[in-house]
């Protein structure tokens, strides 16, 4: 059986979905996580293969403590953008924060190099700085 494509049944084309996808973001500004998590819910049924909204979705479950769904969710965004930075940064997070040290060290060794945004950069130097000691 194919999946369902819910924004055709919905009648709802990219204007719609954009407004949802805004309306999330502003709760993320905003820190209100769970409200800004059923948006992006609603985002991932809607387009089940963009990247983008299911990153989103796996940085709201980090941010919720939730590693186990954020790693699923990141996981199928790397599927469709395997080159992000943001998206391997948090898979990596997301491994940490299950226990994973050595496996979370042995991915941040090979990406620390490769990384071109410095943010993300210094980010993935804490990372290695903290769960090294």
């Amino acid at each position: 059986m194919s999946e369902l494509n819910w924004s055709k049944i919905l009648g709802w084309d990219d204007a719609e979905i954009e407004e949802l996808r805004i309306t999330a973001f502003l709760y993320i500004r905003e820190g209100k996580y769970e409200i800004a998590q059923s948006f992006c819910e609603t985002l991932a049924v809607l387009n089940p293969s963009s990247s983008y909204d299911l990153a989103t979705l796996g940085a709201i479950y980090l941010q919720l403590n939730n590693p186990v769904s954020a790693l699923t969710y990141l996981d199928r965004a790397k599927v469709a953008n395997p080159r992000s930075q943001t998206i391997q940064i948090n898979r990596i997070k997301a491994l940490l924060q299950l226990g994973y040290r050595e496996e979370g060290l042995r991915l941040l060794s090979t990406f620390i190099p490769l990384c071109k945004d410095k943010f993300i950069s210094s980010d993935a130097q804490a990372l290695k700085i903290a769960y090294s000691t």
